[in-house]
């Protein structure tokens, strides 16, 4: 099941003007950047539906990542407009994954990818289950899409 980034469902932020120093000596966007983007748009998608992060780091949990994807389908070139789009994928127990699609302003799918993540305790570091509420509102989100 796919959730869209914001309420009205296009999933994506605006935006995203490729900056000069976000390509290389090809003149491409640099394959570093499109990992810094999917963390802007799962930032974005967790504030969309409820899920503060800064409250969760206050309860003392921190939210790393286990592993990130991307594939490159066409470069990006400086001054393009681009619009991330994060879907929750998934959510278990102990873990959440997040999809992520980056278009150019005429719809050409430029990347796409994903992040898998899970909640540990700050103090001791070790793996904790997704707090009830969070997993709640992602149950409610994917019964809603």
């Amino acid at each position: 099941m796919h959730v869209a980034l914001d309420g009205n469902g296009t999933g994506s932020i605006s935006g995203i003007k490729v900056r000069y120093a976000e390509t290389d000596q090809m003149g491409f966007v640099h394959h570093s950047n499109h990992i810094i983007w999917f963390e802007i748009a799962r930032m974005k998608l967790f504030q969309d539906n409820g899920i503060d992060i800064k409250k969760i780091e206050e309860e003392g949990l921190l939210l790393p990542v286990l592993s990130v994807e991307a594939k490159y389908i066409s470069p990006a070139f400086y001054g393009d407009e681009l619009n991330i789009n994060a879907y929750f994928m998934s959510s278990t127990n102990v873990r959440i994954k997040i999809q992520y699609e980056i278009v150019n302003d005429s719809g050409k799918k430029i990347c796409s990818g994903n992040s898998e993540h899970a909640f540990i305790s700050r103090n001791s570091r070790n793996l904790i289950l997704v707090p009830d509420w969070i997993n709640k509102k992602i149950v409610r989100i994917n019964k809603e899409n």
